[in-house]
């Protein structure tokens, strides 16, 4: 591999490697559980299961899967118990490991796109919050990150459900990104109730109404010296 692709020195002899292919086709690149808050298996209401991969940065915070009368799709949302104070660009939901085309190979540019409906379950707490990607290399190191414009939501036990999104193009050298739902401005002092639901990511310069994702199937796995080679 040259000394100048994005991926080196990483993909080497031995290492594995997993193909995989949505069916059927959505433009949602998550996993039908991530976009879901785990309806999809279905995943009961409770612990979030480490195969979904999504996890938060704030301390304290008790992030979870949670039953809705009111979910903005389904039944289910994630819910996460807020501590009061909590630091201000924490993200309270990270959806974490998302490929993306590494930019640096020749190809034209490809702009990703991240949105999730989010919104404030107790009343009076009315905090302020925005989407981001997190981009890192192909070694786990963090490269930049894109932050969307920061929405104030207005707190309540039926409150309506705010889209939050971010648009960028990955910088060079990303090979992966974080989905998050950053904390914004002055936080709140006390505790509160925090839901999100009908998360997407996909590629394209804006976010696109939100499909819940097919099935990804492995197409190829195995070590990356067996992968099939192609010349154009």
């Amino acid at each position: 591999m040259s000394g100048a692709s994005p991926f080196a020195p990483y993909v080497t002899p031995f290492r594995r490697l997993t193909v995989e292919a949505q069916w059927p086709p959505t433009p949602n690149l998550l996993t039908a559980d991530q976009a879901t808050a785990g309806q999809a298996t279905p995943y009961a209401p409770g612990a979030i299961p480490a195969v979904m991969d999504v996890t938060t940065d704030v301390s304290g915070a008790v992030l979870s899967l949670a039953a809705s009368a009111s979910a903005f799709q389904g039944s289910q949302v994630y819910q996460a118990a807020v501590p009061g104070g909590a630091s201000t660009g924490f993200s309270v939901i990270n959806i974490r490991h998302l490929p993306v085309e590494c930019p640096g190979l020749g190809l034209p540019p490809v702009y990703y796109s991240w949105s999730e409906y989010i919104r404030s379950a107790t009343g009076g707490v009315n905090p302020q919050m925005a989407a981001q990607i997190k981009w890192f290399d192909a070694s786990g190191a963090t490269v930049g990150s894109s932050l969307g414009s920061t929405a104030s939501l207005t707190g309540g036990s039926s409150a309506p459900w705010v889209r939050v999104a971010v648009s960028a193009q990955p910088p060079d050298g990303a090979a992966w990104g974080y989905g998050q739902l950053v904390l914004r401005g002055t936080t709140p002092a006390g505790a509160w109730t925090f839901q999100a639901a009908a998360a997407q990511f996909e590629q394209g310069g804006a976010p696109t109404g939100w499909a819940e994702p097919g099935t990804w199937y492995p197409i190829f796995t195995g070590g990356v010296e067996r992968y099939p080679q192609t010349s154009y």
